[in-house]
């Protein structure tokens, strides 16, 4: 497990655009990008999703957010959100968005593969 001292040293690395010594700091394994309903990540990988480490949202509308967190949080949390404001729901078969257009969600097929999105 990583330091909170040493997410602080590595943060301040990437603010200066040094992630490679951020990487090296943490002992990480790269730095790698997921995507997420529109949005992008960029982070150190650690080894486990979950895993304190630093992330930069990087196609925000304003400077890219930097911040010590998980990349899985990141990506369950920018999900939940998605599905809130758009009114979707994510297919379990494909795992791509789909409207909600039935009263339980269990009960939406998925528009991208057909299939009931609750399995």
């Amino acid at each position: 497990m990583v330091t909170q001292e040493k997410l602080s040293i590595a943060l301040e690395q990437t603010r200066q655009n040094n992630w490679d010594k951020a990487n090296e700091l943490l002992a990480g394994f790269g730095i790698e990008y997921v995507s997420c309903a529109n949005k992008d990540l960029k982070y150190i990988n650690l080894g486990d999703t979950y895993d304190q480490t630093i992330c930069q949202e990087i196609n925000t509308v304003n400077q890219p957010l930097l911040f010590i967190g998980s990349w899985g949080d990141w990506y369950e949390e920018t999900a939940r959100e998605y599905c809130e404001v758009k009114n979707v729901v994510r297919c379990g078969y494909c795992s791509e968005f789909t409207p909600m257009n039935e009263r339980n969600w269990q009960d939406v097929v998925c528009e991208n593969c057909g299939n009931l999105v609750a399995g």
